[in-house]
């Protein structure tokens, strides 16, 4: 059984591209309020992946923050992550949910309807949804959303959706008062910081719930239209399927 918060997602970049080392950039982040982690890395070398992941991997279990692999299922089985992130062109869902059991969290990216309508949501626990605006972490990136196509994607889903793509602290704000996202994602504006938290700190102050630092999983996550009770709230995981509860 997982339990996993969306409240704020950080998708690693490539080490080149950090400031400081991965693992401490997300320490920091940890610090600054983030409540999950993807790790991502585009180096063909398992053996490379699995060594720079491996410290990340035993922090995060040390401090309760899902640890969750990009697209290497075979990764993220060596290194028994919490759950695996996957592509449109990656393997097909169904295949990497046999893979990796109905206990570990699998999340999807879809950055269109044909995509949304494709979902089984009996598979898929999450979606990350973008480009909600350009970035330059990912190339090839499909076409930019913009704040009013994610929200009306975003609506339609029949599970929590993650905003990615080009946020920032401000940007982030601006996707939070649609009431439509479950969680924010952050790659370069992280990664790319200075002194590796989220920026000014003021990342968790632009989430509902969420001013200054509070304990890992006592804030809600973002609005979602399926929440309803003013009780925090967070996901679990159950079998196949994750439910909305209040602790």
């Amino acid at each position: 059984m997982k339990s996993f918060n969306l409240h704020l997602y950080l998708v690693t970049d490539e080490a080149a591209k950090c400031r400081h080392s991965l693992l401490e950039t997300v320490r920091k982040a940890v610090d600054g309020g983030v409540t999950i982690v993807q790790y991502r890395s585009t180096n063909p070398d398992a053996g490379t992946c699995y060594r720079e992941a491996l410290p990340i991997r035993d922090f995060l279990a040390a401090r309760g923050i899902p640890f969750i692999v990009n697209n290497r299922v075979d990764l993220a089985l060596a290194l028994d992550a919490d759950g695996v992130h996957i592509g449109q062109r990656d393997l097909p869902v169904p295949s990497v949910r046999a893979m990796i059991g109905p206990d570990k969290i699998l999340g999807l990216s879809v950055s269109n309807m044909d995509q949304l309508r494709a979902v089984d949501a009996s598979l898929v626990d999450y979606l990350g949804m973008g480009p909600v605006f350009p970035t330059i972490s990912k190339l090839n990136a499909p076409p930019v959303l913009g704040v009013e196509g994610f929200a009306a994607l975003a609506s339609r889903s029949p599970l929590p959706v993650v905003a990615i793509g080009g946020l920032d602290a401000e940007r982030a704000r601006q996707v939070r008062a649609t009431g439509t996202a479950a969680g924010i994602a952050a790659v370069s504006a992280i990664c790319g910081a200075e002194d590796r938290k989220p920026p000014h700190g003021r990342w968790p102050d632009c989430l509902p719930g969420n001013a200054g630092k509070k304990p890992f999983f006592q804030t809600p996550c973002l609005h979602h239209p399926a929440l309803s009770a003013p009780s925090p709230q967070i996901w679990k995981k159950s079998g196949r399927r994750p439910r909305w509860f209040s602790p």
